[in-house]
């Protein structure tokens, strides 16, 4: 475990020129970093032992006599708990706009968080935090904070988590 730490300059001037990031671009992307870095979110995800980035899942989710439904992703940064039953999720999320409320940003990502839930819970975890991070929005208040939206699942929660994605799923089928 340990703090997280901002990319020294030369790694990302590296990554910049690597993906042909022009200045305006670079510019958005060393506030973002400055701004996550020096977050609670990211001081919090540096205190886990058990941090990974890019972590796949996949997951099968049986319909009795339909074909099953199946979940594949990466969670951005996942920070599991001593025993692996807590598990914090952080979904970075760049742009959006400034008008964009609470509420609206609850509804916004609320089905992405049950998906990463539900994949995290089919390998045993009991309870699943999951924090959006608008890296390129400030919290209102805090500067250097960036917007969060937050959600908790708990495993009683499993079977709501289950039937939204599967409803999801059938409304996005049915366009």
């Amino acid at each position: 475990s340990g703090q997280l730490a901002l990319p020294p300059v030369e790694r990302v001037d590296a990554l910049a020129r690597a993906c042909d990031i022009g200045t305006g671009q670079r510019t958005r992307l060393d506030e973002a970093l400055a701004r996550w870095f020096a977050s609670d979110v990211a001081a919090a995800m540096g205190a886990f032992s058990d941090l990974r980035a890019e972590a796949p899942f996949f997951v099968s989710i049986d319909r009795s006599a339909l074909p099953p439904v199946f979940l594949e992703g990466e969670i951005d940064l996942l920070g599991m708990g001593e025993d692996g039953r807590f598990a914090h999720v952080v979904d970075y999320k760049t742009g959006g706009h400034a008008d964009e409320s609470e509420p609206d940003l609850a509804l916004k990502h609320v089905l992405q968080a049950a998906c990463y839930a539900y994949a995290l819970m089919g390998q045993g975890v009991d309870e699943v935090e999951a924090t959006f991070v608008r890296v390129e929005r400030a919290r209102q208040g805090g500067v250097n904070q960036p917007q969060c939206v937050r959600y908790r699942f708990g495993r009683e929660d499993v079977s709501f988590l289950r039937e939204a994605i599967l409803e999801a799923y059938d409304r996005a089928c049915a366009i």
